[in-house]
């Protein structure tokens, strides 16, 4: 009988323990449960709130993608200020500019030949220079592009100018794309 009374007595003394105000407490199954953001591919998974023990999120497309549960920033690229240019019978656009930052930059553009002319044609871009308000001109070396457009037909190339000075970020360029039909300029910006 004491042994029965012993553990009548701990029952009761556990109860009394956790009433409160004649409540009796739950365990909370949201305790120590910690909703962290994260990244589901390009989702970031933000502002967790427990509800009986799992997290449930906002999602949030992220542009540029999603690392460590933050949207990636826009990587450095030039704001090109032209739509696209004309000349014999072409039309050419810079439709992205892309800077791969480093001891030196690298330019990374998409252009885009159009054939707006009455015939087909060939159509050549034989280098690119990026040139500063103030002047310093820095000149791709090796590129070389060609191929033929029919009337209506367009083409994409990507064309890179390695080793570009840093100190040109913070001017204002022109990038000039020359053609078998001329030289291209273009006014760009560096921004990040």
């Amino acid at each position: 009988m004491t042994s029965q009374f012993l553990a009548a007595f701990m029952v009761l003394a556990a109860l009394a323990v956790s009433s409160v105000a004649g409540c009796v407490s739950v365990l909370d199954p949201c305790n120590e449960v910690e909703c962290r953001d994260w990244c589901s591919a390009d989702t970031r998974m933000h502002g967790g709130a427990c509800y009986g023990g799992e997290c449930s999120y906002f999602g949030e497309l992220c542009e540029y993608g999603c690392s460590d549960g933050v949207c990636n920033q826009q990587p450095p690229h030039l704001i090109v200020s032209e739509d696209y240019l004309e000349k014999g019978g072409f039309r050419l656009s810079v439709p992205n500019a892309e800077v791969k930052t480093g001891e030196s930059d690298e330019y990374v553009l998409d252009i885009l030949a159009e054939n707006v002319g009455d015939d087909g044609g060939i159509f050549s871009i034989r280098g690119a220079s990026v040139v500063a308000e103030t002047g310093i001109m820095h000149d791709s070396v090796g590129f070389s592009w060609s191929d033929f457009i029919g009337r209506g037909e367009s083409r994409v190339t990507q064309l890179r100018i390695p080793d570009v000075p840093q100190s040109l970020r913070a001017q204002n360029t022109t990038l000039v794309i020359r053609t078998n039909e001329g030289h291209f300029y273009f006014r760009a910006r560096f921004a990040n």
